[in-house]
């Protein structure tokens, strides 16, 4: 990505923000997903919810 010459990025951690922008938000989200994923597997599985034994049927 080219910068505009006329205007100076800025230097450090908001730099790096500013110019990941996208990429940061990308991950952020990937991450929430993975976190989100973890909690169902933990809990209940990848299985349908009339495979678990735990509920009872009806």
């Amino acid at each position: 990505m080219q910068t505009n010459p006329k205007r100076p990025s800025p230097a450090g951690l908001t730099g790096y923000v500013s110019e990941h922008q996208f990429g940061l938000m990308m991950l952020s989200c990937a991450l929430t997903l993975a976190v989100m994923l973890a909690v169902v597997y933990g809990t209940l599985g990848f299985v349908p919810i009339w495979a678990v034994h735990a509920v009872p049927a009806s």
